[in-house]
């Protein structure tokens, strides 16, 4: 990851990142959505916080436009290190 991201391309280690899927399938979906060429919050990350949620449309995303998306960005990837320790 860190050299896609030094080379300004980090969507290129999306493969990288799939084992994650095993550890929270939510924080996965919305990791790849963060890194793409045109970064998106997709609606796993609204799952990712809620454990009630059962169930996100695949292609449910949000351009991110607006600086409170940003801070949830922020918070979600802070909150990352625990939810993939559990």
């Amino acid at each position: 990851m860190g050299r896609h991201w030094r080379d300004g391309a980090p969507w290129r280690a999306r493969d990288a990142l799939d084992v994650i899927v095993l550890l929270d399938m939510p924080a996965w979906a919305t990791l790849l959505g963060l890194i793409d060429e045109c970064p998106v919050i997709h609606a796993a990350m609204a799952a990712s916080r809620d454990p009630r949620t059962r169930a996100v449309n695949a292609s449910a995303f949000e351009f991110i436009s607006e600086n409170s998306q940003v801070a949830s960005i922020r918070e979600f990837m802070q909150s990352l290190p625990e939810k993939l320790r559990r």
